[in-house]
């Protein structure tokens, strides 16, 4: 298996960036439980902490997905010409991910498998994630944090 291989690194990192993305996911619970949804310039700090926690977790999840995919599928297995070729004709990140099983199942079925049990170990992770960062707003809301 690649991911105890030389995918081992790009494993250990994408766990690590698990943490910052819990934090960060976590903040804009507990701001967005304390949002108050009228028109009303009172309340913009909170507002503002919100949208910058919330967009930064959602882009450091897209981001940590698809550097783990990359690092731990497509470069130990060789497909890392077919990532540039594809980045060179216009696909942005996330068609990336596509054309990557697309890539794999031509070229190399065996990989097929390998990204399946990596995408399941992101989606795993993400829900763990998420769930944790909403048991931590909770305990704090419940805690009377403001």
């Amino acid at each position: 298996m690649h991911i105890l291989g030389p995918g081992r690194p790009a494993f250990l990192e994408f766990l690590r960036n698990l943490t910052p993305m819990v934090l960060l996911a976590s903040i804009a619970f507990v701001t967005w439980a304390q949002l108050d949804f009228r028109v009303d310039l009172d309340n913009w700090k909170t507002t503002m902490v919100f949208w910058i926690c919330f967009i930064t977790a959602a882009l450091s999840i897209a981001a940590n997905m698809i550097g783990f995919l990359e690092k731990a599928v497509a470069f130990p297995l060789g497909l890392e010409r077919g990532i540039r070729r594809l980045r060179f004709r216009g696909h942005s990140d996330p068609l990336l991910v596509g054309a990557l099983f697309k890539m794999a199942l031509r070229a190399k079925p065996a990989v097929v498998a390998e990204a399946v049990i990596a995408v399941v170990v992101i989606y795993g992770a993400m829900i763990a994630s998420i769930m944790s960062a909403s048991s931590v707003a909770l305990t704090a809301l419940k805690n009377g944090v403001r």
